[in-house]
């Protein structure tokens, strides 16, 4: 009577563990906030593949490393997408900021590993077409820089004020505000506003293809990995800038 006891119980537990929905990975996280392009370069060859649905897949040039070790979020093991610093990069549709306006604002999110400076890692940029670019400056900082309406010349800069050219993993989140239009850029949620020189001019909408790893031209070539890079038309709010550094909670 006993044994059949213990045995009911163990069938009744795994009954309940095989009907548990499965945890929700980071890449369901970040597809539930809706973004307008989301790469997770979880790819194992090939294009980087944009599963938001809108279609923005980056065609690959050259021969970039994939599904090296990702970041770790929450226990979850990820993989990523490896860049030599040489002609390695992709390249998606400029539509993706179609629409995009001073009073929509735009956000980007990615993780990243590098010791590397003086790099984009994703920028939307080329010439006479600068629209904006994440820039790992020689400090070693990280800065979001947007440019004005001519396409080339800067219009506002705010970089973090840490440290991330440790080769270890770091989540970046860089924004265009829509109320204020000042720019802001996290590091490990540690936010930088530039709140002296908004993005007034800002070139939101330019004819400028997408750059994952170099800009568009393969000027900027990035050394390091990448992981879930995204692209939003509107700011994100402060709790979902949060989650996308917390992971699955």
């Amino acid at each position: 009577m006993l044994a059949r006891y213990y045995y009911a119980k163990r069938r009744r537990s795994a009954l309940a563990a095989a009907a548990a929905p499965p945890a929700a990975t980071y890449a369901d996280i970040v597809a539930a906030m809706s973004p307008d392009a989301f790469w997770p370069l979880q790819d194992a060859s090939g294009n980087f593949v944009d599963i938001s649905g809108n279609g923005y897949d980056a065609a690959v040039t050259g021969s970039p490393t994939y599904e090296n070790t990702g970041p770790t979020i929450n226990g979850e093991a990820t993989s990523a997408v490896g860049f030599s610093g040489t002609a390695q990069y992709g390249v998606a549709s400029e539509a993706i900021d179609d629409g995009v306006t001073t009073s929509t604002g735009m956000t980007i999110s990615l993780w990243f590993k590098t010791s590397d400076t003086l790099a984009n890692p994703v920028a939307k940029k080329a010439a006479g077409q600068y629209a904006f670019d994440i820039y790992l400056d020689s400090s070693p900082n990280i800065e979001l820089n947007t440019y004005q309406t001519d396409g080339a010349s800067l219009s506002a800069s705010a970089e973090t004020s840490g440290t991330y050219g440790d080769d270890a993993w770091h989540h970046c989140v860089a924004w265009v505000d829509a109320t204020t239009n000042y720019i802001h850029i996290t590091l490990d949620d540690t936010e930088t506003i530039n709140n002296t020189s908004p993005a007034g001019t800002w070139n939101a909408e330019s004819d400028s293809a997408f750059g994952i790893g170099a800009i568009s031209n393969g000027n900027g070539a990035y050394a390091g990995d990448l992981a879930f890079v995204a692209y939003w038309q509107r700011a994100l709010t402060s709790g979902e800038r949060a989650t996308l550094y917390s992971g699955v909670e």
